[in-house]
């Protein structure tokens, strides 16, 4: 989606969103999320809401994993925790621009 952009930008290249669990890990909540955004220059984010919740319905060609305490997550665990979390960091944090037929928000 990005290539007919005239700046650098980060793009997620898959469904678990690493540079979104990147964010994640650099703060400590919303707010640090937002800060760690900044720092990092980024000034706009592009996001489909339906996307997330189609990664979540269709889930991933693996096999659900032990969480630390041995217990087995859902197979659609990573992509739920990106959803929720980007979900409450859009809400406090983003105003929307633009927004297209197909759901796609600046």
């Amino acid at each position: 989606m990005g290539y007919d952009l005239q700046r650098s930008y980060i793009a997620d290249t898959g469904w678990e969103s690493t540079p979104w669990r990147r964010l994640i890990l650099k703060a400590d909540g919303p707010e640090g999320i937002r800060d760690a955004m900044k720092a990092e220059g980024i000034t706009h984010v592009m996001y489909s809401p339906g996307l997330y919740v189609f990664a979540t319905m269709t889930g991933r060609l693996s096999i659900a994993t032990p969480d630390d305490n041995g217990t087995r997550r859902p197979y659609y665990y990573e992509q739920l925790r990106n959803w929720t979390t980007f979900a409450e960091f859009s809400s406090k944090y983003l105003e929307p621009i633009y927004s297209d037929q197909f759901e796609y928000t600046v």
